[in-house]
């Protein structure tokens, strides 16, 4: 993906921050997997799934690698505990796009594929923590580059 159209979608990222700040969230928006808050749940959902799948084989791999696995997400969860989970009630919320990558983006018109013209897919829309919208758009720009932290 090209420099200035990650450029243009940290951009868009501000601005939609900027018009979602000010507006009160549809009663309906609940937890969503995603959200930092929810890391540990999700994780161990993850891991449970990938345990039975393994077990009944439909996954490839053995019980040493879902025992590497789990002891990877001991290590997470340790991280979440000692450095995040402190610091999770001093951090803004806000409502959040919480999806926003190229594949929900519609880009400009003719030659010009750096000019986002629209935002799709507010599917996964939620209130969570401010910092979140930067953070998935910058995840999702990293997995097209091969320096995932020049993105």
């Amino acid at each position: 993906m090209r420099r200035e159209l990650l450029r243009e979608i940290g951009h868009v990222a501000a601005r939609l921050h900027g018009c979602l700040r000010l507006e009160n969230p549809p009663p309906e928006l609940g937890e969503h997997p995603w959200q930092i808050t929810e890391s540990r749940t999700t994780i161990e959902r993850a891991l449970t799934r990938i345990a039975i799948l393994t077990d009944q084989g439909q996954l490839p791999g053995s019980a040493k690698e879902v025992a590497r696995l789990e002891r990877a997400a001991d290590t997470v969860f340790a991280l979440l505990a000692e450095s995040v989970a402190p610091r999770l009630s001093r951090l803004p919320t806000t409502v959040v796009h919480h999806d926003l990558h190229d594949s929900n983006l519609l880009v400009g018109p003719g030659t010009d594929d750096t000019t986002i013209t629209g935002i799709l897919d507010f599917g996964d829309m939620a209130r969570s923590i401010r910092v979140s919208e930067p953070v998935i758009a910058g995840a999702y720009a990293a997995r097209h580059c091969a320096d995932p932290a020049a993105a």
